[in-house]
Order: structure tokens, then sequence, then C-alpha cells
């Protein structure tokens, strides 16, 4: 998923205003990467990390943290 999004949109996080949500698994949080103050990684990355659902899709790691 992260590759196929990257092939479209590159590496670097889109200049328009983008937001992709996700869920922290140390403490359940939702984070909002493009608008949070969090680590954010490219939208390939972000865009994994939103799919990533417990015990069926492994969960990504941005700087410190698995979403």
């Amino acid at each position: 998923m992260g590759q196929r999004v990257r092939d479209l949109w590159g590496n670097s996080w889109p200049a328009d205003p983008t937001w992709i949500c996700a869920v922290r698994v140390r403490d359940g949080r939702r984070v909002v990467f493009g608008r949070d103050d969090v680590v954010t990684p490219d939208i390939g990355t972000a865009s994994q990390a939103s799919c990533a659902v417990p015990r069926v899709v492994r969960p990504v790691r941005v700087g410190a943290d698995e979403y």
C-alpha cells in the first residue's frame, strides 16, 4: 500500500493541505498526520499506518511510535 501511494505521489508530503488519520498503538490516540504535532512521515508511510489493523495488518513505525 505504502509503495503504491509513493509511486503516485512521491516521497514527500503534498504541498496542498493533506490529513491522514491513524491510531497510535501505545495510547490508542487518534493522530492526524499533516495536522497534529507529531513526526510526519512521507505520504506513503502515513497511508500505510492509516490502514494498519491490529492482528490483521502489522503496525507501522513512525519515529518512536507505532500506528
